[in-house]
């Protein structure tokens, strides 16, 4: 299923300067130590071969990343009740050792937008999807068999894709195949160094596209970006409205930028590879006429 990076909830490096060179930057998602927040308010109980887990003291949790293992043995299940009316979560991923979700697992959490289940689970018992009104579900598309179609409900609103999709501090980043789009910066920073490699459960994404919208979080506040040079796509409103913006350096690599995709970037100078505008970016790419500055 072929699917446009769009979420419901929808939504850096030194002054660049000229054609500098953008040095490669590598960051490894889901260090526990770091990634996995808040850590002390998810609970694990034995349960079988593995852990089932819970949280505690939700109310106030708005993203979380289940880990694979919990005093090395796999973590297999989500727990009965386990994230009951967590009110404002928003983001939930679970890790490919997960093999079942409990009755009203996820009951009354109106505001999550994203939960993925992985391939890995056979069984969901009763109301465990319940109350979700606009939930987008990452789902291997192989996998939507009976299991998901009995649990929902009926609710029409839930949204399957076959993206997978981790998060830090930082990003949101959804991966698929061999590549990897940001789809939303998920902090206001002045700068930013984009990655240019995800490493994610032993394998490894490059970071090829800047999704619509992606900078959105950002824009009171951005005055630097360095895009990595694995990047080949910039989708339109990217950089929407990022006023203050001052130096943006586009490698030879880029070959496709969409229509305004620096639209109200009003103090912006664009630094090109190119010589001149490739075929592949839009005739509207530059709507507002911001400076550019060919390679010669």
């Amino acid at each position: 299923m072929k699917m446009r990076v769009l979420l419901p909830f929808l939504i850096a490096a030194p002054l660049l300067s000229g054609c500098s060179n953008v040095e490669e930057v590598d960051h490894t998602f889901l260090i526990a130590e770091r990634d996995i927040k808040p850590t002390q308010q998810l609970v694990y109980e034995e349960y079988e071969d593995g852990y089932e887990v819970s949280m505690r003291d939700n109310q106030g949790v708005s993203k979380v990343v289940i880990p694979e293992n919990y005093n090395n043995k796999p973590v297999i299940r989500i727990a009965d009740e386990g994230f009951v009316n967590a009110r404002v979560l928003s983001m939930l991923h679970m890790p490919k050792t997960i093999k079942s979700i409990g009755k009203e697992a996820f009951k009354g959490c109106k505001q999550l937008r994203m939960l993925n289940i992985p391939e890995s689970v056979s069984s969901i018992e009763s109301d465990a999807l319940k109350d979700l009104t606009s939930c987008g579900i990452v789902v291997n598309k192989d996998n939507l068999n009976d299991i998901y179609v009995d649990k929902i409900d009926g609710s029409n609103y839930l949204t399957f894709n076959s993206f997978d999709y981790v998060w830090n501090d930082d990003y949101l980043i959804a991966l698929k195949k061999e590549d990897a789009t940001l789809v939303r910066v998920l902090r206001p920073m002045e700068k930013y160094s984009l990655p240019t490699t995800i490493n994610y459960y032993n394998a490894k994404y490059n970071l090829t596209n800047l999704g619509t919208r992606s900078i959105y979080t950002a824009q009171s506040k951005l005055l630097e970006i360095e895009l990595s040079p694995s990047i080949q796509r910039i989708e339109q409103y990217t950089f929407l409205n990022c006023k203050l913006l001052r130096n943006i350096h586009i490698s030879s690599n880029v070959s496709d930028i969409e229509d305004y995709a620096f639209k109200g970037c009003e103090s912006l100078k664009i630094y090109c590879d190119a010589s001149s505008k490739p075929e592949g970016w839009k005739d509207k790419w530059n709507v507002d006429n911001c400076e550019v500055i060919w390679k010669e």
